[in-house]
């Protein structure tokens, strides 16, 4: 049966708002604790962008990408107790860097999932929009 078809405006206030982040509860065996993780919105993506790259390119885009912390901002960011409240802050990157690298990578992985940003998801949006 056919959805009753929206108005511009209609579908704008639906659009923005519905809840359309998503959360998974992730046990890391190496640490011994269960965390929430959560997808990023694009405000966060922008800030863990920004704060992990030294220069912005002519054409508006990033460059010289740190992707450790990229990857450190990306937990500060995501991950929260199973309350919902941010573990770390921005004064914890450097322990964070500390941190094994195959339990980092494989929390944000599972954020960067979430968020839409898999090798995957970049695979299909390549082909979908050449050139981009």
């Amino acid at each position: 049966m056919p959805k009753k078809k929206l108005s511009a405006g209609e579908l704008r206030s639906k659009i923005l708002s519905s809840k359309d982040t998503k959360s998974e509860i992730m046990f890391i065996a190496e640490w011994d604790v269960d965390i929430l993780i959560t997808s990023m919105t694009l405000a966060e993506r922008k800030k863990l962008r920004e704060s992990s790259s030294s220069k912005m390119t002519t054409e508006g885009t990033f460059a010289d990408m740190d992707p450790e912390q990229l990857e450190a901002g990306i937990l500060i960011s995501n991950v929260k107790d199973l309350d919902g409240n941010p573990i770390f802050t921005k004064e914890d990157a450097a322990e964070l860097m500390k941190k094994n690298s195959a339990v980092t990578t494989k929390i944000a992985s599972k954020i960067l999932e979430l968020s839409g940003m898999s090798p995957e998801a970049r695979k299909e949006v390549a082909n979908r929009f050449p050139g981009r």
